[in-house]
């Protein structure tokens, strides 16, 4: 039989992407104006959902 994977702890990786996000998040920013669609407001934004801590 195959050996099933352990349990990953995977925020480590999260961390390092929801860098590269942030990064991308802020290019965008800084070249375009951007604007919340009516259609989303009902949504969380970023600012309202819990990120991993450092």
């Amino acid at each position: 039989m195959t050996q099933q994977p352990t349990d990953l702890d995977k925020k480590t990786v999260f961390g390092h992407l929801w860098e590269i996000t942030k990064e991308l998040r802020q290019k965008l920013e800084a070249r375009f104006q951007l604007y919340l669609d009516p259609s989303v407001e009902n949504l969380k934004t970023t600012d309202q959902c819990p990120m991993p801590h450092d």
